[in-house]
């Protein structure tokens, strides 16, 4: 079957006919004469696409499809239309309608675009059940820890859950640091929004500025051709910098710089790009140390310290050391399908 499509028309014929040529075709149907009947099957079943008279008595296809986008958004819908409302079906298109045919349509072009509509619906599905995945992945109670130092952490992280503030994580190799700025991304508000990573000790100091920034086609030898940068891939979401006492002095002064005006530009380019993200950096240095040195600037990090979170070490969690026993069996258990008892 290639989904479920309801059809909306207050003619019985209309509805006959088209009905017929769908299930030819191996779609699941289901019939509405109005719009009180099409809100009540949407409601019910898992609908893929609706396909809607324009021009029916009393409440019409617009009112039908501004209760599915304002209840089911990624329903798309098809009308079909008289030529004298065209108008009307234009005007809906330019809202959000996917498609729109004049009466009689050309059923050999309805099937194809029915066809588009289906399977970005399901793409859509596929794209949401990742997103929550992830979300559940990744969601702040992944975080195992009932220690004091843990505590502390929840707390912090409940309260700037809601905002865009800069973090600045430490704590020792292997303490967490990448889960936490993660659980901190898909808890906040930009988590439908892209979480990307760069781990500062592992590029080169002299490729971390096309890494950050992209470069455009002819910056410089190899630049065969235009790359985003890790800030643009970030724009709307989050920026997570991995171990950012590793940075070299020159590029700490350009990632302030983007910090501080919001915008950047690709290596060769004359382009200011605008950027909207949060910033998040760990570290398992003492920065504080790096000030006195010279190594790292005040000014970026006072920029990046808007929060500070500090990872406890395992050897200060004691108490949570079943919990962790426990959660990594179980989930070793789960992964490998096998059944273990204490």
């Amino acid at each position: 079957m290639k989904g479920n499509v309801l059809l909306v028309d207050d003619e019985p014929n209309a509805l006959k006919v088209l009905s017929a040529i769908l299930k030819e075709d191996s779609y699941n149907v289901y019939q509405a004469a109005g719009v009180d009947q099409a809100q009540e099957i949407a409601a019910s079943e898992n609908i893929d696409a609706v396909i809607t008279d324009l021009k029916m008595p009393g409440k019409d296809g617009l009112c039908l499809f501004n209760h599915l986008k304002s209840q089911y958004a990624d329903i798309p819908v098809i009308f079909l239309t008289a030529f004298g409302t065209v108008d009307s079906a234009v005007t809906a298109m330019t809202e959000g309608a996917f498609f729109y045919f004049v009466k009689p349509p050309d059923y050999v072009k309805l099937k194809a675009i029915l066809l588009k509509a289906v399977e970005q619906k399901k793409l859509k599905n596929e794209i949401n059940s990742l997103r929550s995945q992830l979300e559940s992945t990744y969601r702040f109670s992944s975080i195992i820890g009932k220690s004091p130092g843990m505590e502390n952490v929840f707390k912090i992280v409940e309260t700037i859950k809601d905002t865009s503030s800069n973090v600045l994580i430490s704590g020792e190799t292997g303490t967490g640091k990448e889960l936490l700025a993660k659980a901190i991304h898909y808890t906040s508000r930009r988590h439908y929004r892209p979480f990307v990573a760069v781990n500062c000790a592992a590029v080169p100091h002299e490729l971390l500025e096309a890494e950050f920034f992209g470069y455009e086609k002819g910056a410089f030898t190899g630049a065969i051709s235009r790359r985003i940068g890790k800030f643009e891939e970030a724009h709307t979401g989050t920026l997570f910098l991995d171990e950012i006492g590793d940075m070299d002095i020159t590029l700490q002064a350009k990632l302030l710089r983007a910090l501080q005006e919001k915008e950047i530009e690709r290596i060769g380019g004359n382009k200011k790009i605008k950027i909207d993200m949060r910033l998040i950096a760990s570290t398992n240095r003492d920065l504080t140390k790096g000030l006195k040195s010279g190594r790292f600037r005040a000014d970026l990090y006072y920029r990046l310290n808007v929060v500070q979170i500090k990872l406890p070490p395992l050897r200060e969690r004691k108490s949570d050391m079943t919990l962790l026993v426990t959660h990594f069996i179980d989930k070793f258990a789960h992964r490998e399908n096998k059944h273990v008892t204490s």
